[in-house]
């Protein structure tokens, strides 16, 4: 049995998953990213630090584990932390705008449900060195672009909003620690720890009750900076100028604490609670916090997972040909065919032999669509019995025009 959260992709689907992968990696491109791949283990106090203690992923779902040499290390809950150790450890230019993009198997435990699994696999792309609205709106674009132009999920919603920035954002917490503190009493165990820590977290809080108190909170935008508000504001011109539509929605905020002005999240009514298919942001603290120079940034990630349930990408599977030997010798000078057809196109070889009845039955079953028959007869007059599976058709060409044949 497989540890329980894990799943195997299995080659009966594992078409879709390449095919989600170059999908991506095609837009992501596109727009000027560029391919990273990090390490899937990586030092605990990266996360610790990037994402935040006391954070749920921290305190909860991080797979922790000490190495032979005693170095605490986990298997990374996400993208951007990794990101960016690698954007300040090899040095790159932080007055240069860099874009880069992911895809990758990250680790939670998290209690395993539909679209939502301990090994998962998230994409994403991050953008270092500029602070413009403009890379705001072009990175919800990108996503969006995937989502209904590449994967053809048509029913998504955008929510968008800003939490500010550390000059403006302490205002909005201590409106927010009086107004909760009234309802001490009501609210769960995480969030009166986390009214102490960081209350944006409770406006995330998915209990019921800590969901209806957290409604009527204080929003927001009445704290943001001039700074701040004006990023906000000329954001959404942009994309209302591009007509994509969304929902300024100011209780929205991220369950990761390096978030700073832009949130979003891109969402979907077809999965019941895991509702988020794309979820973002700006992080402009987050490269110094981690020991870089200050740099602007802003990226986001998207659950493959969930993408693998709701796309409509079809499988366009390129025609097979099944090669049949009747006899051993007729084996050898078939399989000579085979190894120079298999460097152009989709061939399978049946190993097993037998009549030519269960042979065709195993083609059937492979979805071949064109079969190449070699017997005695066929081998001694140097020809090929081709057999169209779909149209129930054959006919006997010379074995030099196989490559024409096919």
């Amino acid at each position: 049995m497989s540890v329980k959260g894990m799943a195997d992709i299995l080659p009966e689907e594992s078409w879709k998953w390449e095919k989600i992968r170059s999908l991506f990696l095609e837009n992501a491109r596109r727009f000027g990213y560029k391919l990273i791949e990090t390490p899937i283990v990586e030092h605990a106090d990266l996360f610790i630090r990037g994402i935040g203690d006391g954070t749920d992923i921290v305190d909860k779902q991080m797979y922790l584990f000490n190495d032979k040499k005693g170095k605490h290390l986990a298997l990374r809950p996400e993208g951007t932390a990794s990101a960016v150790r690698s954007f300040v450890e090899h040095k790159y230019n932080s007055e240069l705008l860099h874009k880069w993009c992911y895809f990758g198997p990250m680790y939670r435990y998290e209690r395993p449900q539909k679209g939502r699994m301990r090994q998962f696999h998230q994409a994403g792309i991050e953008a270092f060195g500029v602070d413009d609205p403009a890379l705001d709106a072009e990175q919800i674009i990108l996503a969006r672009e995937l989502l209904v132009g590449s994967f053809g999920i048509e029913s998504v919603k955008i929510l968008l909003n800003s939490i500010g920035c550390p000059a403006c954002r302490p205002g909005w917490q201590v409106a927010l620690v009086d107004y909760f503190r009234r309802y001490d009493r009501e609210l769960c165990d995480n969030c009166r720890r986390r009214l102490d820590i960081n209350p944006l977290r409770i406006l995330d809080c998915k209990v019921q009750r800590c969901s209806e108190i957290a409604k009527d909170a204080p929003a927001g935008r009445n704290y943001l900076c001039g700074s701040c508000s004006a990023h906000h504001n000329k954001l959404k011109q942009y994309l209302s100028d591009m007509n994509i539509v969304f929902e300024d929605d100011p209780m929205l905020v991220r369950g990761l604490d390096y978030y700073t002005k832009t949130v979003f999240e891109i969402t979907t009514d077809k999965l019941g609670s895991q509702s988020a298919l794309i979820a973002g942001g700006r992080y402009n603290d987050l490269v110094k916090s981690l020991g870089g120079k200050d740099s602007p940034a802003t990226g986001w990630a998207m659950g493959i997972e969930r993408i693998f349930l709701l796309s409509d990408i079809k499988h366009a599977s390129e025609k097979t040909v099944y090669f049949i030997a009747l006899d051993e010798p007729s084996k050898i000078v078939l399989f000579k065919l085979f190894a120079s057809a298999a460097k152009r196109r989709n061939c399978r070889f049946d190993y097993k032999g037998g009549s030519l009845k269960s042979q065709l039955r195993r083609a059937n079953g492979a979805g071949a669509q064109i079969c190449a028959i070699m017997g005695e007869n066929e081998r001694i007059s140097d020809t090929l019995l081709i057999k169209d599976m779909k149209n129930k058709t054959q006919k006997l060409i010379k074995i030099d025009e196989f490559g024409e044949t096919l």
